[in-house]
């Protein structure tokens, strides 16, 4: 069996007090001895190793290389003991010595490294190589809910577009529709004015003939009045209406409704008046009439129901109507 120890020992020089400083401080060396023994000695059995005399006054001083060969061969001695005695008798009856190893390789190293050391160096890169596996693991797992986060999102506002879209058009058609009928109405409401117009119109003449007819105008047509088609019309109803009357009023160079053509003064007193202008509001739809004033009250198409109102005094019999009846055709 072969034992082998390396030994990490200082260099010792003895008492030499010539040996240079530089080499009774020097680095500590491995040395590595191999020691053989058979298994069947007895553990009694020692080694006899040469005496070395310990320096002296009358000795001869030891050398560098001595000290240490000395300090090897008691090094190997007691490992080759200790791995006797560690080994059980029937695996001593069993092992055989080998061949001694005759040529050591020396094993250097540039630091000293304890073994704690190396067990960190060792089990660092494994615990780090474990901690990257599962950082990257956390982070493809983040990566993956984020882009499945972000795809849910994304996903939900293109619904929302698209809803937001499909109700803008809706809206857009309801306005649509809602304007097309909005249009429909105002023509059918505009073709019923027309109409209504036009009815009113062939009434209008319709009466004013009968009017006419049933009566005697001694003023003529009143064409010479300078009034509009309408006013002209509602002119011969009132003429053959009442024939009494013989002086009428018509344009004039003015800026209110007389210089647009659309009234005519009647020419009228006392309750003859009231009887015309009374005729006058009851047929107001036949003829257009837009208002009446007579005796300085006033009846208007705005407010049929409230009568013939009171108006301000203007200051004369004439311009408070007291001598005839004012009518203004639409």
């Amino acid at each position: 069996m072969v034992a082998r120890r390396a030994l990490l020992e200082p260099e010792v020089f003895g008492e030499d007090d010539t040996a240079p400083e530089t080499l009774r401080q020097a680095p500590r060396r491995a040395i590595d001895a191999a020691v053989s023994f058979q298994a069947d000695e007895p553990l009694t059995a020692t080694l006899t190793l040469p005496r070395i005399a310990a320096p002296g006054k009358g000795s001869t001083r030891l050398t560098g290389r001595s000290v240490r060969l000395r300090r090897s061969l008691l090094a190997a001695a007691a490992t080759a003991t200790i791995g006797a005695a560690l080994v059980g008798p029937s695996a001593l009856s069993s092992v055989r010595a080998q061949e001694s190893i005759t040529q050591a390789t020396p094993v250097t190293r540039s630091t000293d490294v304890s073994r704690d050391g190396e067990r960190i160096a060792l089990s660092t890169p494994t615990v780090q190589a474990l901690a990257d596996r599962e950082g990257t693991a956390l982070a493809d797992a983040s990566a993956s809910a984020s882009a499945a986060r972000s795809a849910a999102e994304q996903k939900a506002a293109e619904e929302a577009a698209a809803q937001a879209a499909a109700e803008q058009k809706a809206a857009e058609d309801a306005a649509a529709q809602a304007a097309a009928e909005q249009k429909a109405a105002a023509e059918e409401a505009a073709r019923q004015a027309s109409a209504q117009a036009s009815a009113s119109s062939a009434q209008a003449t319709q009466q004013a003939s009968t009017d006419l007819a049933s009566g005697t105008c001694s003023y003529g047509d009143g064409s010479d009045l300078g009034l509009t088609s309408q006013a002209q019309v509602a002119f011969q109803a009132i003429c053959a209406r009442f024939p009494g009357v013989t002086n009428y009023g018509g344009w004039r160079s003015s800026a209110d409704d007389h210089g647009a053509g659309k009234a005519i003064d009647i020419m009228i007193t006392g309750d003859a008046g009231w009887e015309i202008a009374n005729w006058l509001v009851a047929n107001s739809g036949t003829y257009n009439v837009e208002y009446v004033i007579y005796q300085q009250r006033i009846w208007g198409s705005w407010a049929p129901g409230a009568g013939f109102t009171w108006m301000e005094d203007r200051g004369s019999t004439t311009a408070n109507h007291y001598d005839h009846v004012h009518v203004t055709i639409g």
